[in-house]
């Protein structure tokens, strides 16, 4: 029986069954996608994308294509591809016949088309669908068909991309699931709720290829975590130094102790810590799609930190109030006026107004001596 002209329900099966594999075990999807290529008569088979939509750097996988042109894509051709911009605009499934997303006139002007599809065969028929587009993720999928096999493959070609759409999407949910949920063990490894927590898994190089809703929502903030150019940074500078040397001990592979640090927010601090994910271990499998193999990973994890039982506290005895409390911990600290107003988001002013009460019920006339009130407190709880 024949699914469709090239196509019989056998085959298709077969190859529903491979990419049911790959949903459990990224990576299998080069070995899809060879199949597909196969499969298709000879087109040249793609699926790119990133957990993460602002990542700088996607994952490609193909089938069918020079391996050199596939790396002159990622270093250079993708940034002049006339097609990708339409792919931002495509219904989400719906699978597009190539000439419909960019006239050929308009393409065959082009570098894109005189350097990297014409030297291909002039791959320039063929079409794509996108598999996923959202908050958190971009997939596209789709083949390119040489000018003279047009006729002969096309029109099955888009047949057989509305047919497989539907088993590409969710093997990649699932692969997403299962990513999920290592991260999530990974972070019951420090005893995390990573349910609650901001969860981020980092490659090597700091980009940031996977951050769970609460990191998402912070990442958006941009007051304690930031993301430029695909990688991510701490908003505290000193944390942030101690989080590049660990991403450095981590490409070089030296080993060392995880970092734990303190970073400090306006609704109390939070406790980050990282764990280092081996490039061999199940959670690296589950992300391959989008680190590529053989990639360590830094997983982050940021909480609140916990409060300690409630204690007397010799501020409070003086009359402090919780936010002038805050604040002359903060600059016992080491912190100015201007970086506490900044991480509290108040004015300079109104920090400088709780130091001089805080001094005055201290009964102290400096902020040095207002320090040591706070430190002596310390000691004592």
């Amino acid at each position: 029986m024949i699914i469709m002209s090239r196509i019989t329900v056998d085959a298709f099966s077969s190859l529903v069954a491979e990419i049911g594999k790959a949903a459990l075990e990224p990576a299998r999807w080069p070995k899809v996608l060879e199949q597909i290529h196969v499969l298709s008569g000879g087109a040249r088979i793609h699926l790119v994308g990133h957990e993460f939509r602002e990542t700088a750097n996607a994952h490609v996988y193909v089938g069918g294509y020079d391996p050199q042109m596939i790396a002159d894509y990622v270093d250079h051709y993708c940034t002049v591809n006339p097609w990708l911009p339409v792919f931002s605009m495509l219904p989400v499934g719906r699978p597009t016949l190539a000439r419909a997303m960019y006239s050929q006139n308009k393409l065959e002007k082009t570098e894109f088309y005189s350097d990297w599809l014409r030297p291909q065969g002039d791959i320039v028929g063929g079409g794509g669908t996108v598999l996923f587009r959202d908050a958190s993720r971009f997939f596209v999928f789709g083949g390119n068909i040489a000018r003279s096999d047009c006729d002969r493959l096309e029109q099955g070609w888009m047949d057989f991309l509305g047919l497989v759409t539907p088993h590409l999407q969710q093997a990649l949910e699932i692969n997403r699931t299962l990513a999920e949920r290592r991260l999530e063990a990974d972070a019951a490894a420090l005893s995390i709720d990573a349910t609650k927590a901001a969860v981020i898994a980092l490659g090597s190089d700091g980009v940031l290829l996977y951050a769970n809703p609460a990191a998402q929502a912070r990442l958006a903030q941009r007051k304690t975590l930031r993301q430029d150019a695909g990688k991510l940074t701490l908003a505290e500078s000193g944390a942030n130094d101690r989080l590049q040397q660990e991403l450095l001990a981590l490409r070089v592979s030296r080993p060392g102790p995880p970092l734990v640090v303190e970073l400090p927010t306006p609704e109390g601090p939070l406790l980050c810590r990282t764990v280092r994910i081996q490039a061999e271990c199940c959670t690296a499998n589950y992300l391959a799609f989008v680190t590529g193999e053989g990639m360590p990973m830094l997983l982050l994890v940021l909480e609140p930190k916990e409060k300690a039982p409630l204690r007397p506290c010799p501020l409070n005895a003086l009359g402090m109030t919780p936010g002038e409390t805050r604040v002359v911990q903060m600059l016992a600290q080491g912190r100015t006026p201007a970086q506490i107003a900044e991480l509290r988001e108040v004015s300079v002013h109104t920090v400088r107004n709780q130091i001089k009460s805080a001094m005055g019920k201290a009964e102290v006339s400096r902020q040095s001596a207002l320090v040591a009130v706070v430190l002596r407190a310390q000691a004592e709880t």
